[in-house]
């Protein structure tokens, strides 16, 4: 939309392509102070799940999931920061995807919130997260074959 474009203060595009077990980056989001957007093009080839893990120094975490096998992705917010002022808030959160041979994830992320979009939109989900310092690194992670990771952009936002 005209609005979620005019948010964006440039772009840094990074070269990921073929993801076939883990990859991290460090330091990758650590310009932008959980206040950006990422955007990514998936597109599986054999592999049966690929991950994006937002993380931290001190193992705070979010793991967002394509599960290819089970038709489902998912992000995880067990271990994303301050999470013991309620029971249910430790959870993992489920949607359904829809069928393609391209997935394209985008992202936006501020300082309590990560909101994830696929499919045009046709997958929304949104997660509160409160983590003591901010995610600067990323992790890739493909089970059962590789993923293309074709594109990988970030977005500054401002405050």
């Amino acid at each position: 939309s005209p609005e979620v474009y005019a948010l964006r203060q440039g772009k840094v595009s990074k070269r990921i392509g073929n993801v076939s077990k883990t990859m991290t980056f460090e330091d990758m989001l650590a310009p932008y102070s959980n206040c950006f957007e990422l955007e990514m093009k998936v597109i599986p080839k054999r592999a049966d799940s690929f991950s994006l893990t937002l993380y931290n120094d001190d193992g705070e975490k979010v793991i967002m999931k394509y599960d290819f096998a089970a038709g489902e992705f998912s992000m995880d917010r067990r271990e994303s920061g301050i999470t013991s002022f309620s029971k249910e808030f430790p959870v993992v959160t489920k949607a359904p995807l829809h069928s393609d041979k391209q997935y394209v994830l985008r992202i936006f992320a501020d300082n309590c919130s990560i909101e994830a979009f696929d499919g045009e939109g046709r997958m929304a989900m949104t997660n509160l997260v409160f983590p003591i310092r901010p995610y600067t690194n990323v992790k890739f992670e493909s089970e059962g074959g590789s993923v293309n990771v074709n594109s990988f952009v970030i977005y500054p936002q401002s405050r």
